[in-house]
């Protein structure tokens, strides 16, 4: 989730920066606090969708900028966690692999629920 804001807050940064608009600027314009928009493009928090449309419009940039190539650093990771994965699991007997399953749905259910 962290790469998603922090791509998003760099891409607002970019386009604000080049329109030559301070953080105050384009915050009043949009209606939003001048430090929520530096949160936003610092990646401290993520923007809801009525925010991002007012600040894509004020921009004058597209959804498609904004989110392209978003899901690129989502699948690296998901397939580096699955080679971990497999590295972990492949390599042991069927009764280890069926330890190792339920010591993780143990531990996703005592940290997770």
């Amino acid at each position: 989730m962290a790469y998603f804001t922090d791509a998003i807050g760099e891409r607002i940064r970019l386009c604000r920066k080049e329109r030559g608009m301070t953080q105050e600027q384009l915050a009043e314009k949009i209606n939003i606090a001048p430090n929520y928009l530096g949160q936003i493009e610092n990646g401290h928090r993520g923007v809801n969708l009525t925010n991002l449309i007012k600040i894509a419009n004020e921009l004058e940039i597209t959804f498609d900028y904004l989110l392209s190539d978003l899901n690129t650093g989502a699948i690296k990771n998901s397939m580096e966690l699955k080679k971990q994965w497999e590295d972990l699991f492949l390599c042991r007997t069927p009764s280890e692999q069926r330890m190792l399953i339920n010591i993780v749905r143990d531990l996703s259910k005592n940290i997770f629920n």
